[in-house]
């Protein structure tokens, strides 16, 4: 980041909190409308139900470059709200 200094840098704003603390930031958030950008809709708890139809979509969205039966193999359910104990 130190090449950014003095200059504006495009950032996700999920980044945010890894910028470097000793720095003072001007943030401007740019929203832009959905219907710019090329983007489909999957239901999660559809897709851990019955994840062939979700991964024929998302592979159609993808160009079908993808194996279906490669992605439908990774799903597993039992991690659903799987979070590491703090």
């Amino acid at each position: 980041m130190c090449d950014g200094r003095g200059k504006a840098v495009k950032i996700i704003s999920f980044l945010l909190t890894h910028l470097p603390s000793d720095n003072n930031y001007k943030i401007i958030f740019m929203r832009r409308d959905i219907d710019e950008m090329d983007a489909i809709e999957i239901v999660y708890n559809d897709a851990l139900a019955d994840p062939r139809p979700a991964a024929e979509e998302i592979n159609a969205f993808l160009g079908n470059k993808y194996s279906v039966n490669d992605m439908c193999s990774v799903i597993d359910p039992s991690l659903y709200r799987n979070r590491a104990k703090v």
